[in-house]
C-alpha cells in the first residue's frame, strides 16, 4: 500500500456497553456516523466505523487489515468541561487506572494501535447526557475531517 493510500485511511473505534444507558454513547454515535458518511464527502479520504463495545481489542486484526493511518477511539466520558459534548481528549489526560467497561484502558489500546499498526490515535469522548445523536456525530465527522 502507498503511503499516499495509507494517509486516506481511519479507523473510527466505538467503545462502551450497551446495557449501559450512560455508557453507549461512543456505539450510538458512531452507529449514525455510519449512517452519515455517505452524506459527508471526505474528498480524499476514507473512514471506515468499528464498534468494538466492551471488548475493542477483538478488532484490531480487522482495523490492522483496513491499514489506517489513524484510528480515532470513541467513548462515552463524564459530563466533564460542560461546554462541548463532543471533544478530544489528550491522552496524557487520562491517567490512572480509570473505571471502565471495557477491558482494556484506552490509553493501552491506544498506544497498542500506535505500535503495532504504526498509525496516530486520537481519543474523542462524547458526553452521555447529550441526546442529539445526529449533531454529535456530525461533529465527530468534523473532528475525523481536521486528521
Amino acid at each position: 500500500m502507498s503511503s499516499s493510500d495509507r494517509r486516506k485511511r481511519i479507523a473510527l473505534l466505538a467503545l462502551g456497553s450497551e446495557i449501559i444507558p450512560e455508557d453507549d454513547a461512543g456505539i450510538r454515535v458512531a452507529r449514525e456516523v455510519r449512517r452519515l458518511i455517505p452524506t459527508h464527502r471526505f474528498p480524499d479520504r476514507r473512514i471506515r466505523v468499528f464498534e468494538g463495545h466492551t471488548a475493542p481489542e477483538n478488532l484490531t486484526g480487522a482495523i490492522r487489515r483496513f491499514h489506517p493511518s489513524h484510528v480515532v477511539l470513541i467513548d462515552a466520558v463524564s459530563d466533564g468541561d460542560g461546554v462541548s459534548p463532543v471533544r478530544v481528549i489528550p491522552k496524557e489526560a487520562i491517567t490512572g487506572i480509570t473505571c471502565s467497561t471495557h477491558t482494556l484502558p484506552v490509553t493501552l489500546l491506544a498506544d497498542y494501535c500506535e505500535r503495532s499498526m504504526g498509525c496516530r490515535t486520537t481519543v474523542i469522548g462524547v458526553t452521555p447526557s447529550a441526546t442529539d445523536v445526529h449533531d454529535l456525530a456530525k461533529r465527530v465527522l468534523r473532528l475525523c475531517r481536521a486528521i
